[in-house]
């Protein structure tokens, strides 16, 4: 190369710099194109052409230009990072991090690159590696302008587990609602077809009368019970009947029967409130029935009360010392306290019953990332 043409190809690169520097692209490229041409082996002209790809969102052409500079200087710490936040941009996130690795094993001190891999990590939802990352960015350099973004995506992390949280209790309630209404209602349903087929059993109407007393329908309850002492009055079930009679008669509301039934009636109407306090007065009554402790748990700590659902799920342990769902409910209600000890026992406690839920090892795998 004469000594002509390398000035040549030098000034164009100044001027194409000096583009860039003035955010003028598109003359950018075209300034540091001539140089190429002049000379094809300066790889900072290849890296800085390929910023300008970048910047105007041409991400396909900036790789090409990072290749080359990877190409001429295989240990270019700068081209790692730039060509891997390309692949971000272009979602290739594999790409991406695997870029980002090499740059960062090039230098270990750079916070943006940390920073970078961080924001790749939380867009896969790979969101442990994304939170040790981001942290790391505090760590190297605390007055970094990077650090306000990396706590802004720390804090998107947490409210992540926030809303799995949330997501596990309205699942257990519903799971709930499930369970012990829509049985009973497919219950008085198939008994109720049944009888209308004519088919010859009394027990049946005895069935759907105690079916009714549970959801609270005295009125259907009390036809249904009588309508089975008349036409079957030797059943040794009839003492049963009678007894439900008569606390339908006299109004008592202080059988586990009559109680839970109305707990289910306020749940299914969403009145979490008033469900509270009929389970408030059913343990009191009746303090050894663990699944009363499992659903005022949830429901407490749908109303964001988590210290008393800590408390009621606590209670549900120590009598079903493998209650999954117990264990996995108290340690969302301690991430919402900050009590991250905690909650790490519950989740390892949760995972150590064998059972395979990839959620909850993310989760816990977050939590030990954080402080």
């Amino acid at each position: 190369m004469t000594s002509e043409t390398k000035n040549a190809a030098q000034a164009a690169f100044d001027r194409g710099k000096k583009y860039l520097d003035n955010a003028d692209y598109d003359n950018t490229i075209k300034e540091l194109s001539e140089s190429i041409t002049l000379d094809s082996n300066n790889c900072n002209v290849y890296y800085f052409r390929g910023m300008a790809y970048s910047l105007l969102s041409q991400h396909e052409q900036a790789i090409n230009d990072f290749n080359e500079v990877i190409r001429l200087n295989p240990n270019d710490v700068n081209a790692y990072g730039s060509r891997g936040i390309c692949y971000m941009n272009l979602d290739q996130y594999d790409n991406c991090i695997n870029d980002l690795n090499e740059a960062i094993r090039l230098d270990p001190s750079n916070d943006a690159l940390y920073h970078s891999r961080g924001v790749a990590y939380y867009q896969i939802d790979q969101n442990d590696k994304s939170m040790q990352d981001l942290k790391k960015v505090i760590e190297l350099d605390p007055n970094s302008e990077l650090v306000a973004s990396a706590k802004s995506f720390i804090e998107k992390i947490k409210e992540w587990l926030f809303n799995i949280g949330q997501e596990l209790f309205e699942v257990s309630l519903k799971s709930f609602k499930n369970d012990e209404y829509n049985n009973k209602i497919l219950a008085i349903e198939q008994f109720s077809d049944l009888i209308e087929n004519g088919t010859d059993n009394s027990g049946l109407f005895f069935l759907r009368g105690f079916a009714y007393m549970e959801l609270g329908k005295r009125g259907q309850a009390k036809q249904d019970l009588e309508k089975f002492i008349s036409i079957d009055p030797k059943n040794d079930l009839v003492s049963i009947a009678n007894i439900i009679l008569e606390k339908i008669e006299n109004k008592t509301e202080d059988t586990a029967l009559i109680a839970y039934a109305r707990c289910m009636n306020f749940i299914n109407n969403n009145d979490y409130d008033t469900a509270i306090t009929e389970l408030n007065k059913f343990i009191s009554l009746y303090p050894d029935y663990i699944s009363a402790y499992e659903n005022r748990g949830i429901l407490m700590a749908l109303k964001e009360n988590f210290e008393q659902a800590i408390n009621d799920f606590t209670n549900v342990i120590k009598v079903e010392q493998n209650n999954t769902k117990a264990y996995a409910c108290r340690g969302f209600a301690y991430i919402k306290l900050n009590q991250i000890d905690k909650a790490k026992e519950d989740m390892e406690k949760y995972i150590g019953l064998n059972l395979e839920n990839t959620t909850l090892d993310n989760v816990l795998k977050i939590l030990n990332e954080m402080d």
